[in-house]
Parts: C-alpha cells; structure tokens; sequence
C-alpha cells in the first residue's frame, strides 16, 4: 500500500489544471468519484475511540470506565478487521485519506497520509502500512504514573439507612510504560524504545473490494460521461 503526503501530494489532484489537462475533464472527473468514494469508504470503517470521541456526559459507570480504558490505549480492533481510530488531529489520523493521479504510471493512486519519509509523489510514511499488512516497528516508550479504582469481590446491599452500598473497593497506584508520543520526556524520566509487533489490520483493501462488489465503479463511469 503508498501512502502520501499532503505538501507533494496536493500539486497531483484531480481538480489541477495540468492534470485536467493531462488526462481530460471527463477521465479527471471519474477518477476524482471513484477516488472519493473509496476514500470515504475506508475513513468510515475505522471507528473513532478514546479522544477521538466526545466523552460521556457522567463521569461514573460503565460508559464512563470504557472511554478511559480507550484513552490509555487498552482496545484495539480484532485482527483482520479495520483499525480504531484514536487521534483527535486531523492530518495526523489514518482516516486522512488522499488520492491523486500518478503521472508516471498514468494511474490514480488512494492511500492514507504518511507520516515519515517522503519522495516525489509524496509516498511515505510506514504505519498505515503496519496497520494494512501487520509487521513490525520499533516503538519509543515513557514511564508514567496512574491511578487505578479496583472493585473488591464482595455483594452489594443496603446500609443501615436502606441505602444501597457499593461493593467494596481499593485504589491502585502504579507505573506503566505509554507511548511517548510529539512530547518528549521530563528530565529523569525514564524512557526506553521496544520492538512492537503489529497484526494485520486492512482499511483500504476491504473499502476497494467493497466498492467493486457494489457496483458503484460502473455506476460512477456512466455518471462521469466516460473516460475521456
């Protein structure tokens, strides 16, 4: 799978006038529906979790316990499903979603923005392509401090007013390892880099394959009059 990056990538949209020129109106405009309807496709597959979220209106009960839970990172999609989406940026997200035409092999190319490296067109980047086809990566770690509300096993009942009680329960406070992030490290804190192992998780081929099986690339070739 290419990713791409805006700042090259942008000088290669369908809405460009040497493109337009290149390749015709009527080819620019199909490609430009197909490519949006794919991109599209794969940006809703991957629901949104944690920040990424609006938080519940009640700060105690389940709701409440699930949304912190995806804060720190604890869930993820199953394996072979499309990813979650955590971030609250919108460019740093894999649902930024891109297509362009690439005029050396006279093709349209859709992909995720990248987030490293970059060459001519824009092609970048390595953790969308983690997410699409698994792997390995090496992840950069900080030590943090947490605190943690555990329920005690224990049956719920009624104090001597009648009022229902809460099962027992105890804090835990501890230390775990998070990603560390765009924010470096305090001084002194301590920080490691750990290879992380990813499983395939595709967003793109499956939005590709589900546009195909629903016929909408034939609908959009009418729709657009014809390559031109």
């Amino acid at each position: 799978m290419l990713t791409l990056n805006i700042k090259t990538a942008k000088k290669f949209f369908f809405d460009r006038q040497k493109i337009i020129d290149r390749i015709g109106t009527q080819r620019a405009n199909l490609l430009r529906n197909v490519g949006g309807f794919v991109s599209k496709t794969a940006a809703r597959s991957m629901r949104k979790k944690g920040y990424a979220r609006n938080p519940p209106k009640k700060t105690k009960g389940k709701a409440w316990k699930t949304w912190q839970a995806e804060i720190r990172g604890e869930v993820s999609s199953k394996p072979g499903s499309p990813p979650f989406s955590h971030s609250t940026d919108p460019k740093a997200t894999l649902r930024n979603i891109l297509f362009i035409y690439d005029t050396s092999k006279e093709a349209m190319v859709v992909g995720p923005e990248g987030l490293n490296q970059k060459n001519a067109f824009g092609i970048s980047g390595t953790v969308p392509s983690l997410h699409e086809y698994g792997g390995t990566s090496t992840v950069r770690e900080k030590l943090v401090s947490f605190t943690d509300e555990e329920i005690i096993a224990g049956p719920t009942g009624r104090d001597s007013k009648g009022k229902f009680t809460k099962a027992p329960r105890r804090i835990i406070k501890g230390r775990r390892w998070v990603p560390a992030g765009k924010r470096q490290a305090r001084p002194g804190q301590p920080t490691r880099r750990r290879k992380a192992t990813y499983q395939a998780r595709p967003f793109m081929a499956p939005a590709v394959a589900k546009t195909q099986s629903t016929g909408k690339f034939k609908q959009l070739w009418f729709s657009s009059g014809g390559a031109g």
